[in-house]
């Protein structure tokens, strides 16, 4: 570029810093070039070079630099704030996180969700109640950073088994978003407390201001209806879930789950689809119910329907053939009788 006669400016330095952040150079290597900016460049460092330069610093262990850049700095922007607190955490200076998270909300920048949560992580329960005892003395959860600390806080106590706190926190924000609602769901379902979590997901539907449920909450929901096993209200919340059609979704989620879907979860799976003619999530569903339960004859009805609407009548047959060698003549015409809901 120099040989060229172009003199680079502070967005050219700037992406330089920027592309050093995952490339395996030394402290020594971001020295020089720090000196060749301040050589170059004829006045006082940007918020952007600032910023950069702090970040390269900070993840190469060289905390003097760092503050030697931050002190310099005559103003800082919101992504500064983000960086200085994600990097001061990824480096084992929570106190300077800490001070920056404050000095942040006084100038009310606007806080991503992730920074704020690395930091409430990072510092633990005990100190993040600490915290969340300063933001309301310093008044903080009113000001344009405050949606993200509130909910990062919820977020906290949800994970801490925190119930009460969590819900008492919930209960002040007035439109709450999916990630709000969903942290709480999760924080129910992760504590045993399933029915609960169920209410609230309920709750959320009739929030009429509110988001719709996304894929994490669906996947939360999951883990409450496996804990209730066959409860009615597990089966009215799978219902509700697969109602929407949006069975491709939930057939992922159900695919990510950390424990083993349960028959309850396929059974579900199996009747919405087919109510919605989807012959692929049918065949697959009814096919892992007869891995868990080889002999019920209400699922080889089921996939034998399944067939029928494809028009699969080899397959059909050889269904047919399974379940008669399975399970007496008299059970599989009990079951057909009681599985006319799946034709």
């Amino acid at each position: 570029m120099q040989e060229s006669g172009l003199s680079p400016d502070h967005v050219t330095f700037a992406c330089v810093l920027r592309s050093l952040k995952d490339a395996d150079l030394s402290a020594i290597t971001v020295r020089q070039l720090h000196g060749l900016i301040a050589k170059m460049m004829d006045i006082k460092l940007d918020v952007f070079v600032s910023t950069a330069l702090f970040e390269a610093y900070i993840d190469r262990s060289c905390h003097d630099e760092a503050q030697r850049v931050l002190a310099e700095m005559e103003e800082k922007d919101d992504a500064t704030f983000n960086v200085v607190i994600q990097g001061c955490l990824r480096n084992g200076y929570e106190a300077k996180a800490v001070d920056a998270f404050f000095e942040a909300l006084k100038v009310s920048a606007e806080l991503r969700e992730t920074t704020v949560s690395m930091l409430l992580r990072a510092i633990g329960l005990y100190n993040g109640t600490q915290l969340h005892a300063l933001v309301i003395k310093r008044g903080c959860c009113n000001s344009s950073s405050g949606a993200s600390v509130l909910s990062s806080l919820i977020r906290m106590y949800a994970e801490h088994r925190c119930l009460d706190k969590a819900l008492s926190l919930f209960e002040q924000i007035h439109s709450p978003d999916v990630v709000q609602w969903t942290s709480l769901i999760a924080g129910f379902s992760q504590s045993g407390e399933s029915h609960e979590a169920l209410k609230l997901y309920v709750r959320m539907l009739s929030d009429e201001l509110g988001d719709a449920p996304n894929h994490y909450t669906f996947s939360t929901l999951l883990s409450s209806c496996a804990e209730l096993g066959a409860d009615e209200e597990g089966k009215q919340i799978h219902a509700q879930i697969t109602k929407a059609g949006r069975l491709k979704e939930v057939m992922s989620f159900v695919e990510e789950m950390p424990f083993q879907p349960n028959e309850l979860i396929w059974t579900s799976l199996l009747a919405a689809s087919s109510m919605h003619g989807n012959i692929e999530l049918g065949e697959y569903s009814a096919k892992q119910l007869l891995k868990l339960n080889p002999k019920d004859p209400g699922t080889y009805v089921a996939l034998s329907n399944i067939y029928a609407a494809s028009r699969r009548w080899k397959d059909m047959k050889e269904v047919r053939r399974l379940m008669e060698s399975q399970a007496d003549r008299k059970q599989a015409g009990v079951s057909w009788s009681k599985s006319k809901s799946l034709q």
